[in-house]
């Protein structure tokens, strides 16, 4: 019966495609595709995209779970044939005619699920479990060979801790070796602990990487390693150890790009290294640490070859600091770092923070760098670009217009010599029933900037400060009066979205307002501080126990924060107990 619904449902979707209105799409991007009911606000479950003969395919989970491979507006489920329902991790993949979707799913013992499509999409063979009869966890890579050879590897946990495996197949995926073959090899030990396997293709070869922690004389060593088949998986190279750390590390990224490799990671407490490998990984030269890197937490890298040279981004952060963006470049020929980390999320003011970012080489263009950006107190996401080699970056740029709606996970992807990109949008701030939106930047084949993607209010400084003030001060003057109900508009979007006005309006009104007075209002960006006195009381007020309350009156000072969101300030809910709602 759930099916059956699930069908209808999908039908009515499918009719109704053509009509939905565009969420949060108020940029200088053409339209190529919205879902309004996928599986939104989650790294998991971003979906995979890619061009079909001109046209936008997806692959990913509706919110009741079921996994659909869309081709323009034209849907199909393509978990019917699998042995659960839904998923996550997707990806797409071409491969001579074909057009391989596989994804992982943690019901029935944690597989890897892959099926393929011999026409464009139209049609999809039953889906195959990639892996052995054993749990299986992501990350994992698809490897590529002609004549429909097909390589994966993966994280498996079939022993205690993790290793890594490969799988094979010959038959573009219908169906894959058994037993699958294990990659690392342990000393001494059939147990290991291994994150983060990764897999390139290089020219006619198979690479692939970890990071594994192993005891050594009673102490823990944490290794990158690496091997290499040139016969398409039959056989690999004994593992090499390319780096040895008594720090944990973290946020491997391995990218490939004809027989040039390189693979960068995070060494707790001292920063970013890299290592670069000019012949399909037989042999490899490390930088050294990046400057700059050293004593933060840097995560979520993410990596990107063009030409000569290597191009990565990532999330930095330091105690007491907001998450920012950061990026830098190195040589693949020589194996070094040019230049110190750079700041790419520039801001006039450092109160708020980034996330996530992603990069991409344009062909025939920029480098382009997205993300999410909370400068805007609603999460936007914002650009910046590289004309230059990524020696200079363009000042950071909205996709959509500060203030109209929450937007997450950007993800950039090519599309011919151009590029698209695809977002989630939060209408309600309900993270798990976004929308995503997938459009294409209006980039010009020789320009030397990017356009401007969304018209930003321009309000100045002091007229800021005086709709501030008059703000602060409607507001008290309502309390004053016991006119509570204006005042819920103006709170924060995200307490409104958490609690609904008839909620709150049930719960004010026992403490009484009697004056207010604005003492100092230090505005820096899109947050305001305004300092306040107070003199309150609290009547007579019978408790559930039977006894009363009373509260002479009091006179108090407080500090209150204001946020500026589009073209308007707002009060940022602050509860007794607990952190708010709103996170910049």
């Amino acid at each position: 019966m759930k099916r059956f619904l699930f069908m209808l449902a999908s039908l009515a979707s499918l009719a109704s495609f053509s009509g939905c209105a565009l969420v949060g799409a108020d940029s200088a991007g053409k339209l190529l595709l919205q879902v309004d009911d996928m599986s939104t606000g989650a790294a998991q479950t971003r979906p995979a995209i890619a061009e079909v003969n001109g046209q936008p395919a997806l692959l990913f989970a509706t919110q009741d779970n079921r996994v659909v491979f869309q081709l323009g507006d034209k849907r199909q489920l393509l978990d019917e044939s699998a042995p659960v329902r839904g998923g996550n991790r997707f990806q797409l993949q071409p491969q001579e005619q074909q057009l391989h979707a596989l994804w992982w799913s943690h019901q029935d013992a944690k597989n890897l699920y892959f099926t393929s499509s011999a026409d464009g999409g139209k049609g999809f063979a039953p889906v195959s479990i990639v892996n052995d009869n054993h749990g299986v966890l992501a990350p994992f890579s698809l490897l590529r060979a002609p004549g429909g050879v097909l390589g994966m590897t993966y994280q498996d946990e079939r022993l205690p801790r993790y290793q890594a495996f490969f799988n094979r197949s010959t038959d573009y995926g219908r169906s894959w070796a058994r037993p699958d073959v294990r990659l690392d090899l342990p000393d001494g030990s059939l147990s290991t602990n291994v994150h983060e396997p990764q897999s390139v293709e290089s020219g006619n070869a198979w690479v692939t990487a970890w990071v594994d922690a192993v005891r050594v004389s009673g102490k823990l060593s944490y290794r990158i390693l690496s091997r290499h088949s040139e016969d398409s998986g039959l056989r690999w190279s004994p593992q090499e150890v390319l780096f040895t750390s008594d720090k944990l590390i973290s946020s491997l990224m391995v990218r490939a790009q004809g027989n040039d490799i390189v693979i960068a990671a995070d060494e707790h407490e001292r920063g970013i290294l890299a290592f670069a490998s000019k012949d399909q990984g037989r042999s490899w030269r490390g930088t050294g640490l990046l400057a700059g890197t050293e004593g933060m937490s840097n995560s979520g890298a993410q990596l990107a070859l063009a030409g000569e040279r290597a191009h990565l981004v990532w999330m930095q952060e330091h105690e007491g600091t907001k998450a920012r963006v950061m990026r830098a470049s190195l040589n693949i020929a020589d194996a070094q770092w040019l230049g110190a980390a750079q700041r790419l999320d520039t801001k006039a003011n450092d109160n708020t923070r980034s996330m996530v970012p992603v990069i991409m080489a344009v062909t025939k263009g920029p480098l382009l760098a997205s993300w999410v950006d909370y400068r805007d107190i609603r999460a936007n996401i914002y650009l910046s670009a590289s004309f230059d080699q990524g020696q200079t970056w363009s000042a950071p740029q909205p996709l959509l217009k500060p203030g109209e709606v929450s937007a997450g996970w950007p993800k950039l992807v090519p599309w011919g010599n151009q590029a698209a990109i695809g977002y989630d949008v939060y209408p309600s701030e309900d993270l798990l029933k976004g929308k995503f939106v997938l459009i294409l930047l209006p980039l010009v084949e020789g320009a030397k900037a990017l356009p401007e993607f969304a018209a930003q209010p321009i309000v100045d400084e002091a007229e800021r400060k005086a709709r501030l003030l008059q703000r602060v001060k409607t507001l008290w003057q309502n309390r004053v009066e016991g006119n509570y109900e204006p005042t819920y508009d103006v709170f924060d979007f995200a307490y409104k979205a958490a609690t609904p006005k008839k909620t709150y309006l049930e719960s004010v009104g026992v403490i009484t307002y009697q004056s207010f007075s604005i003492d100092d209002v230090a505005i820096a960006g899109n947050e305001a501080s305004v300092k306040m006195k107070i003199r309150y009381e609290v009547k007579t007020t019978p408790l559930a126990s039977g006894k009363s309350l009373t509260l002479v009156p009091a006179d108090v000072e407080a500090i209150n924060t204001w946020v500026w969101v589009g073209k308007e300030w707002y009060l940022v809910y602050s509860p007794s107990f607990g952190q708010p709602n709103l996170k910049y």
